[in-house]
């Protein structure tokens, strides 16, 4: 889940996977969509519940990634990208990025 991780390091983590990759490897990313405001609102509620209770652990602001960015970096590294499951509640879903 990226959103524990500083827009910068989320960046670093994305690139070192991607560069880890086998020739057909496939990257499996979940994560609350930032750009889905309304369901958004039910997935900050949960993730500002889950990390106020310490049953989540975090040292960073939450930064949650969009959709369109997760796109951006498929459509940068040449990755077929796939969306395989969305939550009816909340704004996490289910991202798979293809080499």
């Amino acid at each position: 889940v990226l959103h524990y991780l500083p827009k910068k390091e989320q960046e670093k983590l994305l690139q070192k996977s991607y560069d880890k990759l086998n020739e057909e490897g496939l990257l499996i990313i979940r994560d609350g969509d930032a750009e889905q405001e309304q369901e958004h609102k039910n997935t900050k509620f949960t993730e500002w519940f889950s990390t106020g209770t310490g049953f989540n652990k975090t040292t960073n602001k939450l930064e949650f990634i969009s959709e369109s960015s997760i796109r951006n970096f498929a459509d940068s590294h040449g990755m077929k990208f796939e969306l395989v499951d969305k939550a009816k509640t909340t704004s996490n879903k289910i991202y798979v990025l293809r080499k």
